[in-house]
């Protein structure tokens, strides 16, 4: 079952990739978001976010950006662990991630690949 969650997730991303998500992968923003060890410093040294929001009762935040390439716009999210390092990135925006579950945890960020 673990096998085939993991194919699903890897069938899922290169999916994505021919979608409207896959033209920003290469906005700085996304780039450095999905970068293994980038800290909550890395993303405000690139661009300060639209907005900010508190979460787990104010021990993190979530950062959300506008990406815009072409003329074409998307909401994109980066939460953090309590220690300032990216824990979840996507693209939605905090509000959505936070009633997902998707910032619900503080353990860092697990490269996959």
């Amino acid at each position: 079952m673990h096998r085939f969650a993991i194919l699903a997730l890897a069938a899922a991303t290169l999916a994505g990739c021919g979608t409207m998500h896959g033209n920003f992968v290469s906005d700085p923003v996304a780039s450095t978001a999905f970068r293994a060890n980038t800290t909550k410093q890395n993303m405000l040294d690139l661009r300060q976010p639209a907005k900010r929001t508190p979460v787990r009762n104010g021990t993190s935040e979530c950062f959300d950006y506008e990406l815009d390439r072409m003329g074409r716009r998307t909401d994109f999210y980066v939460g953090f662990t309590s220690s300032g390092k990216v824990n979840a990135a996507g693209y939605t925006d905090c509000a959505a991630a936070i009633a997902a579950g998707h910032l619900n945890s503080d353990a860092p960020a697990k490269q996959i690949y």
